[in-house]
């Protein structure tokens, strides 16, 4: 595996157009990033003066939903949390919803494209029905089922590939490793259950670092890894773990998920009030053309 750290150099060019709202607190000036050239979509986070700070992402239809938790204090970690839905063509916000009170930093996303999302947080997975939790504003009356989760293997973040979720905890030092579980041993018909890694079907090695994790069109993994001093994501062999790619991205790049059209999104906590001491300065989602990234 490669294991990364350090800052990154950036590209020459950056996109023009930001869409969405400019936050009104602390908002800088954006940092040119690693591989602006394959950016194709900028959209600034909603809530970044309430103090949210973006983790998991997930694509569905044409909306991107982002988790966050508020703080403004780099030593606080978890808070209110909640998922803001945006328009992907217009970077309007079209829907906000409250997540449970035990979920505090909710790292990963998912959503299997037909209406039910996951959202995790370490120790815990939830199953939520979208379009209810989205029209009442609220997750807890739209739960569908609940699984505890050995926190040892997160979930620090998430994606869903084929019937299966896929995850793993956000390490700085150790053997990461990403699990999977078919979805239907995760949330049982006959009640709850407690996943330890001795249930899963399938691990692999993971790098450090690790923030987010999607499967493209064809079955590729991808995972991102990122700190206040840099970003990549990488593509590996899901069966071996294989590194077979990697690139550099923005600093604070969290989780990752890919639309119909084989964009690549996420989101930077860079530049939200709880990182605002971090040299780069990107609060941003965006898409990435992934043929382009270098």
């Amino acid at each position: 595996m490669f294991f990364w750290m350090g800052a990154m150099a950036a590209s020459a060019t950056e996109p023009t157009a930001v869409l969405g709202t400019v936050p009104k607190v602390e908002p800088g000036e954006l940092s040119r990033v690693p591989n602006a050239d394959a950016i194709v979509t900028r959209i600034w986070m909603p809530a970044l003066d309430a103090g949210f700070v973006p983790q998991g992402l997930t694509v569905a239809g044409n909306h991107v939903l982002v988790a966050a938790y508020r703080s403004t204090s780099y030593r606080r970690s978890r808070g209110e949390s909640r998922v803001f839905a945006v328009d992907m063509k217009s970077g309007d916000l079209v829907g906000e919803i409250r997540l449970p009170d035990d979920v505090g930093h909710p790292g990963g996303l998912a959503s299997d494209r037909r209406g039910t999302l996951f959202v995790a947080d370490r120790g815990k997975l939830y199953r939520i029905d979208l379009a209810r939790a989205l029209a009442d504003g609220d997750a807890r009356a739209a739960i569908l089922g609940r699984a505890d989760v050995d926190r040892g293997i997160g979930p620090s973040f998430l994606a869903w590939h084929n019937g299966h979720l896929w995850f793993g905890p956000y390490e700085k030092h150790g053997e990461p490793r990403l699990y999977r579980y078919p979805v239907a041993q995760v949330f049982p018909e006959d009640g709850a259950v407690y996943l330890t890694a001795a249930d899963d079907v399938h691990s692999i090695p993971i790098d450090v670092r690790t923030q987010g994790a999607a499967f493209d069109a064809e079955g590729r993994l991808w995972l991102s890894q990122s700190g206040g001093d840099g970003g990549v994501v990488q593509r590996l062999d899901a069966e071996t773990g294989d590194l077979l790619d990697l690139f550099t991205v923005a600093a604070g790049t969290e989780d990752l998920s890919f639309d119909d059209a084989g964009m690549l999104w996420s989101v930077s906590e860079a530049g939200s009030l709880r990182w605002r001491h971090w040299e780069t300065y990107f609060p941003l989602i965006f898409s990435l053309d992934v043929g382009r990234l270098k």
